[in-house]
């Protein structure tokens, strides 16, 4: 229609909710129109929810509860598909999501890692043995790449998962005071295929 359109959530304390505790409740603002265009009311089981922003992809907006990942018409509210995840080890609290090559790339706090169509929810591959972290994944030429707090910065093929390799830091295991992490994601410099990242201590550039 032209219109601009605001998706947000609230995330609240439910004192009636004895159980959880919490709510999650996901608005559609039309900021054209200043009007309310839809809500979903309590759209997390367990009452808990991403602090990060809703992915916006081809009329799609995709959302992340505690361990559930939901897939919403954004004109209509309609929830497309939702997918939820085993066990209270793999929450979706933290990081980020992607589009690349045709899928949706989501990374758990913990260490999984998990590749979607983005139009149906069916799942294309996943694995748990990606790396324990919450940092933010950034995509170039085939390959996510992410660090974990355990040192680690890696490389994982979005074609089919497989971790193609691993870095870890220099600074790893030398008692500095606090362990080395490559929280603060990476950049490309794609005309040299070089990685620039750090892990706390060293500002780090690495060759593709």
């Amino acid at each position: 229609t032209g219109d601009t359109l605001l998706v947000f959530q609230n995330r609240q304390w439910d004192f009636t909710n004895s159980a959880n505790g919490g709510r999650v409740d996901l608005f559609c603002w039309n900021m054209t129109a200043d009007t309310l265009v839809w809500q979903i009311p309590e759209i997390d089981p367990y009452g808990n929810s991403s602090v990060c922003k809703p992915l916006y992809h081809d009329g799609l907006v995709y959302f992340r509860g505690f361990q559930t990942l939901h897939a919403v018409n954004v004109e209509t509210g309609e929830q497309v598909w939702m997918h939820e995840f085993p066990g209270d080890f793999d929450d979706l609290l933290l990081g980020n999501m992607l589009i690349a090559e045709g899928k949706l790339i989501v990374k758990s706090s913990t260490e999984g890692i998990h590749a979607f169509d983005p139009g149906t929810g069916a799942l294309l591959w996943e694995r748990y043995d990606a790396g324990n972290t919450s940092c933010y994944m950034s995509y170039f030429d085939g390959s996510v790449y992410y660090g974990n707090y355990g040192g680690e910065l890696f490389n994982v093929r979005v074609a089919d998962g497989e971790i193609l390799w691993a870095y870890t830091s220099k600074n790893e295991g030398k008692n500095l005071g606090w362990e080395p992490q490559f929280n603060n994601g990476v950049i490309f410099d794609e005309e040299n295929r070089r990685i620039i990242t750090t892990d706390g201590y060293y500002l780090i550039c690495l060759q593709l």
